[in-house]
């Protein structure tokens, strides 16, 4: 089981233990999520939903198709502030995923997601061996664009109504950084 450290944070994967942690992570950041999430359905606002989605995960993170941590401030275990996925793990010629992250609404403008995304694209590269991490970002977001273009990934287009997101299709700018030691 993957577990990863920063300087102020642990990134932990999700189990059993953790889906009232994650209920309430969703629950306080909503609307804060709204923005640039996808349409809440209704059983997302159930515990039941959050537990069967652990394991769900958990199959996909066996799997080698997934990998989806919480991010946690050290001293404090109890509370989750951010989640942060690579998501569509293909292997044999592709070595390649997606990444996508949150953070709680009030753990905003601290560093904690440079500090996690930092941290998630060593071990992707460094331990997985992947070749190449792809992030797709609504312009509007331009925090997120910041994030991902101080880290080194590279703008490579525009991804016309790529995803569904809060109701309607929206257009995403496609950022990506290539594992150039394995080249």
């Amino acid at each position: 089981m993957v577990e990863l450290e920063t300087p102020r944070l642990t990134l932990k994967p999700p189990h059993a233990g953790l889906a009232d942690m994650v209920f309430d992570y969703f629950k306080r950041n909503q609307q804060h999520f709204a923005t640039y999430g996808p349409e809440r359905r209704p059983e997302w606002d159930t515990i039941d939903y959050h537990r069967d989605k652990h394991v769900e995960y958990a199959e996909k993170i066996a799997a080698g198709t997934n990998l989806w941590l919480f991010l946690f401030e050290k001293g404090n275990p109890d509370k989750i502030i951010g989640d942060i996925h690579l998501s569509n793990i293909i292997r044999s010629v592709f070595q390649s995923c997606h990444v996508g992250y949150k953070l709680d609404e009030q753990a905003q403008g601290r560093g904690y997601m440079r500090e996690a995304l930092q941290r998630l694209v060593q071990y992707a590269f460094e331990d997985m061996k992947l070749h190449r991490i792809e992030a797709n970002i609504i312009p509007a977001n331009t925090r997120s664009i910041k994030l991902v273009t101080s880290l080194g990934f590279e703008e490579e287009g525009l991804a016309k109504k790529y995803l569904k997101i809060n109701g309607r299709w929206q257009d995403h700018v496609h950022y990506v950084i290539l594992n150039e030691a394995l080249e």
